[in-house]
This record gives C-alpha cells, sequence and structure tokens, in this order.
C-alpha cells in the first residue's frame, strides 16, 4: 500500500476518534507510523482496522461508561504501542473481535435495543 494513502486513513483515524471519543492520537500515530520494526503491510491493515473500528465504536457494550472507554482506549493503545511485528497482529486479533463485536451489534438494531433496555432494568439502581 502506497505511503500516502496510510498516511491520508491514519490522519482522518486520529480526526474521527478524537471528534468521536475525545481522544488524541496524533503523536501516538506518529510514533506507530515512524516505527522500523512493524512492516509497511501490517501498519497499513492496523490503520484500516482503526478506521473500521472508530466507525462502530458507537455500538452499546455495557452500561458501564467508564468501561466502554477504558475498552476503547486499551484497544487503540495496545495496536499503536506494539513495538513490532508480533505485538501488532496479537494487538490487532483483539482489535478485530471487538469490531466484530461491535459491528454485530450496530448491524442488528434490535438485538443492541434488547440489550440496552435490559440493562437498564437489571441496573436501574446503580449508579456509574
Amino acid at each position: 500500500m502506497e505511503d500516502r494513502f496510510v498516511n491520508f486513513v491514519a490522519d482522518e483515524v486520529v480526526k474521527k476518534i478524537k471528534d468521536k471519543r475525545r481522544i488524541d492520537l496524533g503523536e501516538d500515530m506518529k510514533k506507530f507510523l515512524l516505527t522500523e520494526n512493524i512492516s509497511k503491510e501490517n501498519k497499513a491493515q492496523a490503520i484500516e482496522q482503526l478506521y473500521i473500528f472508530q466507525v462502530f465504536s458507537d455500538a452499546y457494550l455495557g452500561p458501564d461508561p467508564r468501561a466502554v472507554s477504558s475498552i476503547h482506549v486499551t484497544s487503540i493503545f495496545s495496536v499503536l504501542g506494539a513495538n513490532n511485528d508480533e505485538e501488532l497482529l496479537t494487538a490487532l486479533e483483539k482489535l478485530k473481535n471487538l469490531i466484530n463485536r461491535m459491528q454485530d451489534l450496530e448491524l442488528n438494531p434490535y438485538k443492541q435495543a434488547k440489550i440496552r433496555l435490559g440493562d437498564s432494568v437489571k441496573y436501574a439502581d446503580v449508579r456509574f
């Protein structure tokens, strides 16, 4: 994949995650893209998965917003913090599993609504 396309999509990821999640990834993304121990192909795959992640990141993952935020932050930074291909591929596998879960929920609004409504009853007296 050509570097300019990867850089363009990386910039989109930084902007969209900052807009949606209020997480500034600018410096972390630069460091990730400059890491020499990760192949260009794996970097491109990581950027693509992070883009897909932000597309589905509004999926309902549970009633506690702090836990959901923690899941998001951990997933993003485990990818961007990888130091080599092996670490990156492990982090990407976990991210892909999360993306699949979020995608399933976002593409099945009635399923997501059932879970959300069930949690609203189940955790009605819980303050997060």
